[in-house]
């Protein structure tokens, strides 16, 4: 529901609480309460509205409403922390103002939600809305100080109405409204103070605008309260007695300690030392107690022994506060600037030891502020301190007194082990001292999440030679890689991914650091050890990072190291054979696929010599461990070729294929391997050449096809294009297949290959064709085959043996019966072939 209060209601309200005796309410800047977000202050339904507008996209029609929007919640911020920390209520002397204020806001919404209703309507239309709500405020602002004014001086005349009366100031009734009289012009005074000011500052701000020299003339805007203390040094002075005095007191203190003055502060000091022993326990003991604490206890003052006083009895007296934590640890502080460290050492833990339970569960917070942080940082300092100031510093120190106290071991001991580690080498440069302590840390808490960060620290100060010590700048990364990864006890008790994420880019690292050195100093040196350790690694870094930003050139230098240093070629043709597969720069790649297929031709070429045996493991063994035949070698079976129907030439094939060493089939799969990923590499022809040649030599006739078959396709240039062509075709004949024979040799009849070629090919088809034409006739098909001996006469008339064609095809036509074709066969032979 919208406040929306007049002018005259404000006023009339005014005249009414003027009159009205209501409990008093101190200005406490600094007290228990926090301070308020402005709005959680507003009614619900204004502050819905609000958030709403704060949440749409900033426009410039609305921008400068909302500027003006956040400076009136600040006003009702600052009014409300004025009068307590809580919204006035109806009857208290400050609700008008308050009211007013929340009217400002309605008003203010009403226009920004109007601008963005109208977000269409011209400059010069939002430009004179704007103007005219600016006036409207700065008008309502004027009615509102006026009517303020007005108050104030009505409330000065009626209070010395009563002071002129002396029954009022015998009656103790009278006594109390004369004092609530002194206290409400006193808010009323400050609320016009505070506008003053802002004034002020708001008058020097605009100037800066247009004259910044003139600007900077004018006096710092002030404060003046002067009026405002004078008011409650009468109800000091005049009516102690009442439940005002109290409060005067209290706001005095609070005033004169927002001075800079150094007097004002040590006046305000005074008052609130008045207060706690001439009032004792009342509703402001304990915030006093705090300000006279922070007087004695900060410059220039720096009474450190009155501060334990004061921060001592806090602790007595209100353990169950929120401030309890904050005494505790002021006492600390103060005993450790008094150089009583034990003591500060005890106060700093007590302030730690609030965050746990009894069991060691840690609580929630209870303060606002946290000085856990704070104290875990001094109570390290503390334990930094040289030998001198305290024979109980050092790690040995810090780890008897955890000992003794195994409650804060559990509970914080890590904490306060890193935190010392750190004073001495972040903050000090004292790093042998700090490596120390970080070793102790992973002496009694190895398996703890933050262990492995605390190990790095240490390897860090090696690495950067803050510690000059070359032995350890090399054991170091290696003890972190051992301890840490993915393999150890550590990583296997840390599951949480946060903890194990945050490991993980130092394991990589320093891995690749370690890899690095074994294999430079390996190289270097010869040192077979170093290179076999730089492989043991190398392994490991591809099995957790195979896909890490060092895995590529690891790998290559691994299969590298296999290959040209420890000798072993099988290992190091695997490598490589991951290399060319698993990477993405395919030049890389390419270099590793080539090192495989020479490999493995070495391997091939040597097995063949007899100078090792590739077993079925592929292992390299000695040729001696080869049995007397290859594993899975069957003789094969013997071919009967009939030759007598087809005059000679058989009708069946007359291959034996030769069974392949296992260094031969790694070979061809070297080949697939190249074939397969590269098809634009350099080595790509004559490996297709090769291999396809390969298996023909073997008599895997059929399998080396695919080969001639890739090369003549794409690499129609090559010098191995007629060879490919003359094995297909030879490959066909041997296997007896006619009819690939004639396709053969119709694609080189129309290539452009050497005639010499083409002859043969020729010759092939003629073959081809008069084995088709013995074929039928083995099977009696007489018929048929005449028409195919008929067949190689006219499409091969040129081959030696076409005359033998034409005779046969008139015989087996006259097998068939078909006597016509008989005769034009022997007629056809006659005419061609009259010899």
């Amino acid at each position: 529901m919208k406040i929306k209060y007049t002018i005259s209601l404000i006023c009339l309200l005014a005249l009414i609480v003027l009159l009205v005796p209501v409990q008093s309410r101190a200005i406490d800047l600094f007290g228990s309460k926090q301070k308020t977000d402005p709005v959680d202050l507003l009614p619900e339904d204004l502050r819905g509205r609000w958030l709403s507008l704060l949440s749409q996209p900033d426009t410039s029609n609305i921008g400068g409403y909302l500027v003006e929007g956040k400076r009136v919640l600040y006003q009702l911020g600052k009014l409300v922390e004025v009068v307590g920390g809580e919204p006035p209520k109806p009857g208290d002397p400050s609700y008008p103002v308050y009211v007013g204020t929340l009217n400002k806001l309605v008003d203010l919404l009403d226009r920004i939600e109007m601008a963005a209703v109208i977000s269409t309507t011209d400059d010069a239309q939002l430009e004179a809305l704007r103007d005219s709500y600016f006036a409207e405020k700065d008008q309502l602002k004027e009615d509102i100080r006026a009517d303020r004014r007005k108050m104030i001086e009505l409330g000065k005349k009626r209070l010395n109405e009563h002071l002129t009366n002396p029954a009022y100031r015998q009656n103790p009734h009278k006594r109390a409204v004369i004092a609530d009289l002194y206290f409400r012009l006193a808010e009323l005074m400050l609320q016009e103070a505070e506008d003053e000011f802002y004034d002020q500052l708001d008058r020097k701000m605009e100037l800066a605008k247009t004259d910044s020299d003139a600007a900077a003339a004018l006096p710092e805007p002030v404060k003046d309260v002067s009026q405002v203390l004078e008011m409650y040094q009468h109800i000091i002075d005049e009516f102690p007695d009442t439940q005002f005095g109290v409060d005067a007191l209290y706001n005095i203190a609070l005033l004169r300690s927002e001075s800079n003055d150094p007097l004002d502060k040590q006046t305000s000091n005074q008052y609130l030392e008045t207060l706690v022993t001439h009032y004792p326990g009342n509703k402001y003991t304990l915030n006093a107690l705090r300000r006279i604490g922070e007087y004695y206890f900060n410059p220039p003052v720096n009474e450190i022994e009155k501060a334990i006083e004061v921060f001592t009895r806090i602790a007595r007296d209100y353990p169950n506060t929120p401030f309890y934590v904050e005494a505790i640890y002021h006492l600390g502080w103060s005993y450790y600037r008094i150089s009583k460290i034990p003591t500060a050492v005890e106060y700093f833990a007590k302030t730690l030891d609030t965050d746990y339970a009894a069991d060691g569960t840690k609580l929630e917070k209870t303060t606002v502020k946290d000085f856990s942080p704070d104290a875990l940082r001094y109570l390290g300092i503390c334990f930094s301190v040289n030998k001198q100031e305290w024979q109980n510093s050092g790690v040995d120190g810090l780890e008897a007194w955890l000992e003794d106290n195994p409650d804060r071991m559990r509970n914080y001991g890590a904490d306060i082990l890193i935190t010392l580690g750190d004073i001495y080498t972040a903050g000090r440069g004292q790093y042998a001292e700090g490596v120390e302590v970080y070793e102790k840390f992973i002496e009694i808490f190895p398996l703890e999440p933050r262990a492995a960060v605390v190990q790095r620290k240490i390897v860090q100060v090696f690495l950067t030679e803050q510690i000059k010590d070359s032995a350890r700048m090399v054991e170091e990364p290696i003890k972190f890689y051992d301890t840490y990864n993915p393999d150890s006890e550590w990583w296997a008790a840390n599951d949480d991914p946060r903890v194990r994420n945050e490991v993980v880019p130092f394991l990589e690292s320093y891995l690749d650091l370690i890899i690095d050195r074994f294999t430079t100093e390996g190289y270097n040196e010869n040192n077979i050890a170093k290179l076999e350790k730089s492989v043991q690694y190398a392994r490991q870094y591809l099995r957790f990072w195979p896909n890490g930003p060092n895995a590529y050139a690891i790998h290559s230098n691994l299969a590298w190291i296999l290959y040209n240093k420890l000798n072993r070629p099988m290992e190091a043709m695997r490598e490589y054979w991951q290399v060319a597969m698993s990477y993405t720069n395919k030049e890389d790649m390419e270099v590793a696929c080539e090192t495989v297929v020479l490999i493995a031709m070495d391997f091939a070429r040597k097995e063949k010599e007899g100078l090792i045996y590739v077993s079925d493991q592929a292992e390299i063994l000695p040729p001696e461990a080869a049995p007397e035949k290859p594993i899975g070698y069957t003789e094969p079976d013997t071919v009967v070729t009939d030759t007598a129907a087809a005059g000679g030439m058989s009708l069946t094939p007359d291959v034996k294929r030769t069974p392949l060493l296992n260094s031969e089939k790694l070979e061809l799969s070297a080949f697939d391997l190249y074939d397969a990923n590269f098809p634009e590499g350099k080595l790509r022809e004559i490996i297709l050449y090769t291999a396809g040649n390969f298996l023909y030599e073997h008599d895997w006739i059929v399998e080396s096809r695919q080969y001639f078959e890739k090369l003549i396709a794409e690499f129609p240039k090559t010098k191995f294009f007629e060879s490919a062509y003359t094995a297909l075709l030879d490959g066909y004949f041997r296997m007896v297949d006619m009819e690939g024979v004639e396709d053969v040799a119709a694609r080189i009849e129309a290539a452009d290959v050497s005639d010499e070629l083409k002859q043969a090919a020729y010759k092939r088809k003629a073959v081809a064709i008069f084995r088709n034409a013995a074929a039928m006739q083995q099977q009696d098909d007489h018929v048929g085959a005449a028409d195919e001996f008929m067949r190689v006469a006219l499409a091969t008339p040129d081959w030696d043996e076409a005359d033998r064609a034409l005779f046969q095809a008139g015989q087996e036509y006259a097998k068939g019966e078909a006597f016509e074709k008989s005769n034009e066969a022997y007629l056809m032979l006659v005419e061609r072939y009259p010899e």
